[in-house]
């Protein structure tokens, strides 16, 4: 009897030191969970949050619900920003013509989970009809109310949000493409700022010319490489920077997506290989940067171009051959395709669906993905 009653107490003393354990282990874990989550994801993922939760800040000082938040963050800047991260706050708040006092409750929203006390389903939803009524376009709304709620995924992760009141947020609906086309109808301002609601879609003849309407210098040869790559393909400014002389085997190239983190092997066009064909003369080692840069004597650098680059570049042709001016890459890509062509393109290459099999038929073109590698000898 007395020993049962010694591993009675035994046990009981085990339980309460687990839970005062767990206990602190979770509260560990809560005051990091924000930065965990921002170490993990993009500068531009990042950047896409920022703008959110500037427009959060703004709808709760709207609605009277700001005092207290710009106040704890004005003070959390202060403890927590040497001289250089007040001045990137100004400096923001400068860029997108906004108070600091905003800026500084936004970062407050993006690091600390204490800046979520308070929050309920009902002023989530008046943020979505905030933002229709201020004029933003339904798939600006829709990024906005995703990156709100990731932050409120956190901060009940925290434990500032209760998981019953988090559950009611997670009920608060964007707008499908038919619903936004429907709310669009109902209100006179559906966009801010002079982006265009729909992409400019090029024709073949439009295709041919930025392929082939170069001037007959090292950068226009480039160049014609260049658009070659970004049409034919669909890739990234980062992917096409990345791109190796190496990386071209036996008509087909292998390509490391950064923002994926992933590589594919796809076939070239024929354009493709008739660019490099004549590029062939500007190649260097197997292991330096495919393009190089250019000077205003059009003449190529023993430099590299860079992503940044890359971007200039393609703005520029697209003003000077075609008066517009494209977003290069996938958009690119996808900007001489039929509707249906590019709706299905457009979702496969965003959630990673492209298989060894794919093959995505273009207005005159086809671009097979993910065909492996069968030799390292180079085709040129």
């Amino acid at each position: 009897m007395e020993l049962m009653d010694e591993q009675a107490i035994v046990t009981t003393e085990t339980e309460n030191e687990l839970a005062l354990i767990g206990q602190i282990a979770n509260e560990a874990a809560q005051h990091h969970v924000f930065h965990d989550y921002h170490l993990r994801r993009s500068k531009n993922t990042i950047a896409t949050h920022r703008a959110g939760l500037v427009a959060w800040v703004r709808y709760l000082g709207q609605v009277g619900a700001a005092r207290t938040l710009v106040d704890t963050a004005v003070s959390w800047v202060t403890d927590s920003f040497d001289d250089n991260g007040r001045i990137e706050i100004q400096q923001y708040a400068e860029a997108i013509s906004t108070s600091p006092l905003i800026v500084s409750a936004a970062f407050y929203c993006k690091s600390e989970p204490a800046a979520w006390t308070g929050t309920t389903w009902g002023l989530v939803e008046g943020f979505v009809k905030w933002l229709l009524n201020e004029g933003y376009s339904v798939a600006t709304v829709n990024q906005r109310l995703s990156s709100l709620k990731v932050y409120l995924r956190l901060a009940t992760k925290a434990g500032v949000i209760p998981v019953g009141e988090h559950a009611l947020m997670r009920e608060v609906r964007g707008y499908g493409r038919t619903e936004g086309k429907r709310v669009d109808e109902r209100r006179e301002q559906t966009r801010v700022g002079h982006k265009k609601a729909e992409a400019v879609v090029l024709t073949d003849a439009q295709v041919r010319q930025l392929k082939r309407e170069h001037a007959d210098t090292p950068q226009g040869i480039r160049d014609r490489l260049l658009l070659a790559l970004f049409l034919d393909l669909g890739l990234r400014a980062s992917e096409v920077a990345g791109l190796k002389c190496e990386d071209f085997v036996d008509g087909r190239v292998t390509v490391y997506r950064k923002k994926t983190d992933t590589t594919d092997t796809l076939q070239l066009s024929l354009d493709i290989i008739a660019a490099l064909e004549e590029y062939q003369p500007y190649l260097r080692s197997e292991e330096t940067p495919l393009l190089r840069g250019s000077r205003k004597n059009k003449k190529l650098t023993n430099g590299n171009m860079s992503q940044r680059a890359i971007g200039n570049r393609i703005r520029l042709l697209g003003r000077d051959l075609l008066g517009i001016w494209p977003i290069f890459g996938i958009r690119l890509f996808l900007c001489h395709m039929s509707d249906s062509q590019r709706e299905l393109a457009y979702n496969k290459r965003n959630k990673g669906l492209f298989s060894s099999n794919t093959t995505i038929k273009r207005v005159g073109y086809s671009c097979s993905i993910g065909v492996k590698k069968q030799s390292k000898t180079p085709f040129y």
